[in-house]
C-alpha cells in the first residue's frame, strides 16, 4: 500500500514538473516571437539590406553612452559608430545582405533586456557570421540598443 502511494505521488510530482517547463518553453517561445525588440531588430536587418545605414542605426540609443564592442575595437557613442560602419560599408555591394537569428531573450528588469543571437553577413565573394549580445532598455517608449557585443 505505502509503495503504491509513494508511485502515486512520484507520479504526481513528475508529471507537475512537466507542465511547469512546458509551460516554461512555450512562454519563452512566445517572447522570442513577440517582443517589440525583435520587430526593431527586423527593421535593422531590413535597413542593412538596402544599403540604409541610418535607417540600421535607428535601433540603437542615440547617445554618447551607446558601446559597441566588435573582434578589434571597442566603439562609443552612436555617431562614432555611424562613421565606424560608414567607412567600413561604403556600397550596398559591401554591405551584403545580413540576417539576424534571436537565439534567447531574458528579461532583466521591466525596462531592460538581454538578446543572445547570430548573424550572418553574405557578401558576392564571402560569408561570414558570428554571436551577438545585445542590452536594450527602454527608453522614452522605445526599446533600444545600448551596447553590443558582436563578434
Amino acid at each position: 500500500m505505502r509503495s503504491r502511494l509513494l508511485l502515486t505521488v512520484r507520479t504526481l510530482i513528475f508529471g507537475a514538473i512537466i507542465i511547469v517547463f512546458n509551460s516554461a518553453a512555450e512562454e519563452s517561445s512566445s517572447v522570442l516571437d513577440e517582443h517589440p525588440s525583435i520587430t526593431v531588430l527586423k527593421s535593422q536587418q531590413e535597413a542593412w539590406n538596402r544599403g540604409d545605414l541610418n535607417g540600421f542605426m535607428n535601433g540603437y540609443w542615440q547617445s554618447d553612452e551607446l558601446s559597441l564592442v566588435g573582434p578589434e575595437i571597442i566603439t562609443r557613442g552612436w555617431n562614432e559608430a555611424l562613421a565606424r560602419y560608414e567607412i567600413r560599408y561604403p556600397n550596398v555591394e559591401i554591405m551584403g545582405t545580413l540576417r539576424f537569428d534571436v537565439i534567447d531573450i531574458q528579461p532583466l528588469q521591466t525596462d531592460y533586456l538581454w538578446m543572445i543571437g547570430r548573424w550572418q553577413l553574405n557578401r558576392a565573394n564571402e560569408r561570414s557570421s558570428g554571436h551577438f549580445t545585445l542590452l536594450w532598455q527602454l527608453i522614452d517608449g522605445e526599446w533600444l540598443i545600448v551596447s553590443d557585443h558582436s563578434s
